[in-house]
């Protein structure tokens, strides 16, 4: 092959291309002559072998790889629906052992009964996917790459071709076996053998040239880019992309290459983690400069309040009732389903479980309390689904069926897996305190149970038995987070915490973290994952489209509510946002006792702008003790949108407080006819004792006293009304 090609840039040990498949005109070996047989339904189509999954292989000579030390396969190939997971990309067998890659991602030496692997994560599938499996008898180290990329390694494999020694059952595509579940659906664009393990750069070479064109010296590096999106938002964490031009290949992606150094000359806006990611640290901008094998180039970042909303992934579990595979039909983030997935649980309520073929995902559920409702299934999504981004909007139509006799069964849960950092939804919290109920619950964290900040609880469990839609939006930047229930906020505080702390290595739908916890019993229609923060507006008009409908962007302004601020006894600051989308745009508030409001704010003008902007108005003349509703209203000449309701209660009219000649303290205020009021008293702000307590029988002024305030050198009071 090639091996030194700069200044100090050496590629390594060369791997010798020993046999190639390109399937142009036919099934010869371009490099070894061991040529192949085209094996039951099996034809080659559009430059690509393809196999239909039942009766088809490509069936190649007996011992290839007999005394090869080290080894390298490379494939590029698509899947059809639907494969079983022990489908075969490739098998070389012998009496003694041999060699196989699985589609569920298993690639595996086997000797007798005994196996050795390194195992994807999560399957490449669902697209045309480049995979390369090395094995390197001197490092003792076994290697899958996904489109040029390191996916997973086994550091201790000591297992080689020679060990496993005559092949005499060499396919692609198939064991040879009458057992259809190991054949694969798809076509193969391209095989290629290697005698020696392939070098993470050559791998990303040859993912740059294609299926096409066979790798060879690319020549003196000439160039190297960073690309990374500016402006972005603070509190992610993502691998920007690097690209290396040499002279014979260009655009290789480098991102992942070791000799890659990243370096921000502004770390309190862009640091560099440990594995060369990069974290945005707070708004301002960085010059980031991507250093690699003698050559740099510098992009300056800007970190700002992200702007743009964005579909990311979007699984609407349209898949036949015999697949494993969640596709994601926007962001080809494909998860797959996990579980023993039985066709009917024992002893209990019989249903199919797995994908019903009518566009859902129906999850059997666990309950620990009941025998025989046990089946732990659930559908597992790829890494870094959040930790990527700066806000998230997550939407889900669900139908919950199975409530178990401990709650905390997920809707979705994305974490570390080890109750630490996670961020979850689930159906059912138990608030623990006497006398209140369960509740529907979302909330993150980074100190597991602790650390849960916020947490925003629905006011009951989440309804059984029928679709709920569910919407959770999440924003440091804007310190806003948002739980929906049926197109409606049911629950909103403060957020703080960023993406970027949540180490999602564990991203599950009807699983927790917390092995006590049950799984989730009950069907999917849609999850979505967005970036960006959604409007109360656009929950609104998601819900009403319904799973199956359009998505962004919808027409006229986005608007939300949020909860009100300087809330006292006659006066509140409403609260909201609204994005004009590029008309010139009018916001208002309607507030009023009841839903049917009553009352508007004067309308505010904000311009034409696609900038998410903040929205504040002080109200008075509210009436004390009393409560409210408000929303937040845009209007353009495109349409007139709506936020989400929003409540808050005024307080009550002290009229005079103080210290009384006889040495006590008292407190005076307008109470209202038959309303219940304590003065409670603490030393330390964080201790309060209820010192005295008045039932008003009519409306009018009230008085509470303290008798014992001059034992204390200072004392703090507060008034508890309804």
């Amino acid at each position: 092959m090639f091996g030194l090609i700069g200044p100090g840039f050496h590629l390594g040990t060369a791997a010798v291309l020993t046999h190639q498949y390109s399937f142009d005109s036919g099934v010869n070996d371009e490099v070894g002559g061991a040529n192949g047989v085209l094996a039951g339904n099996a034809v080659l189509a559009n430059g690509a072998l393809a196999l239909d999954g039942t009766n088809s292989s490509l069936l190649l000579p007996n011992d290839l790889f007999t005394n090869y030390d080290s080894i390298s396969f490379e494939i590029w190939f698509v899947d059809q629906p639907v494969n079983n997971t022990s489908a075969l990309l490739y098998y070389f067998a012998g009496p003694q052992g041999g060699m196989s890659y699985k589609l569920v991602g298993q690639a595996s030496y086997f000797i007798g009964a005994t196996t050795n692997s390194v195992n994807l994560k999560f399957p490449a599938v669902g697209q045309t996917n480049h995979l390369v499996w090395t094995q390197d008898s001197s490092s003792n180290k076994a290697c899958l790459y996904v489109n040029g990329s390191l996916a997973s390694e086994n550091t201790n494999f000591t297992w080689t071709p020679s060990m496993i020694g005559s092949t005499t059952t060499n396919r692609l595509g198939s064991s040879g076996t009458v057992s259809t579940s190991l054949n694969f659906k798809g076509s193969i664009m391209a095989f290629r053998t290697y005698q020696g393990a392939l070098t993470p750069l050559e791998v990303a070479l040859t993912d740059s040239l294609g299926a096409d064109q066979a790798l060879t010296d690319p020549g003196a590096l000439q160039d190297v880019r960073l690309v990374v999106t500016s402006p972005t938002g603070p509190g992610a964490i993502f691998r920007a992309a690097v690209f290396a031009d040499f002279e014979n290949a260009t655009n290789v992606d480098v991102s992942t290459q070791t000799e890659l150094m990243l370096s921000s000359d502004n770390t309190n806006a862009v640091a560099i983690a440990p594995d060369q990611r990069l974290q945005t640290v707070g708004l301002g901008t960085a010059n980031v400069t991507a250093s690699y094998e003698g050559l740099s180039n510098t992009v300056a970042l800007l970190v700002s309040a992200p702007e743009d909303v964005a579909l990311l992934h979007r699984y609407s579990f349209s898949e036949a009732t015999n697949d494993w595979i969640v596709h994601d039909s926007v962001g080809q983030s494909h998860g797959r389903l996990i579980g023993l997935f039985p066709a009917l649980i024992p002893n209990y309520p019989a249903r199919n479980t797995g994908f019903t073929g009518k566009g859902e995902l129906d999850l059997p559920g666990t309950d620990w309390g009941i025998p025989n409702v046990q089946q732990s299934c659930y559908a597992g999504l790829p890494d870094g689904l959040i930790s990527g981004l700066s806000e998230v909007s997550i939407e889900a139509w669900v139908t919950w069926t199975l409530r178990s006799s401990w709650p905390w069964q997920r809707i979705f849960d994305f974490g570390d897996g080890n109750t630490i950092t996670y961020f979850f939804l689930t159906t059912e919290a138990s608030t623990y305190l006497p006398g209140s109920n369960d509740v529907a619950r979302a909330t993150i964290s980074t100190n597991s149970i602790s650390g849960e900040t916020p947490r925003l609880n629905w006011t009951n469990i989440l309804p059984l038995n029928v679709t709920s839609y569910v919407a959770v939006t999440y924003s440091p930047v804007r310190g806003v987070a948002k739980f929906y229930l049926n197109g409606q906020p049911v629950a909103a505080a403060a957020a703080s915490i960023f993406l970027s702390a949540i180490v999602d290595t564990n991203d599950w739908l009807g699983r927790s973290a917390f092995p006590v916890d049950n799984f989730f019993g009950g069907r999917y229609d849609e999850f979505r994952i967005y970036s960006g923060l959604l409007q109360d507006s656009d929950v609104t008009q998601d819900y009403a489209a319904g799973q199956n409908g359009p998505v962004l962007p919808w027409p006229g302004p986005q608007v939300s509510t949020v909860p009100a601020a300087a809330v006292d006894a006659i006066t509140a600051t409403l609260s909201g946002s609204a994005r004009p989308n590029g008309l010139p745009t009018a916001v208002f508030f309607q507030y009023g006792t009841t839903t049917n409001y009553g009352a508007t704010t004067p309308p505010l003008d904000i311009g034409d702008s696609s900038t998410l902007t903040p929205i504040s108005i002080p109200v008075t003349g509210f009436a004390p003790q009393t409560l409210y509703h408000f929303r937040c209203v845009a209007t353009n000449s495109a349409a007139i949108n709506y936020g989400g309701d929003f409540s808050f209660t005024t307080g009550l009219i002290i009229t005079n407080y103080g210290l009384q000649s006889g040495g006590g303290f008292f407190v005076q205020f307008n109470a209202l006819a038959s309303a219940t009021y304590t003065l409670q008293a603490s030393s330390d702000l964080v201790t309060w004792s209820n010192i005295a307590a008045t039932n008003a029988v009519t409306s009018g002024s009230c008085q509470l006293t303290d008798s014992a305030a001059t034992s204390y050198t200072s004392r703090y009071y507060r008034l508890q009304a309804p």
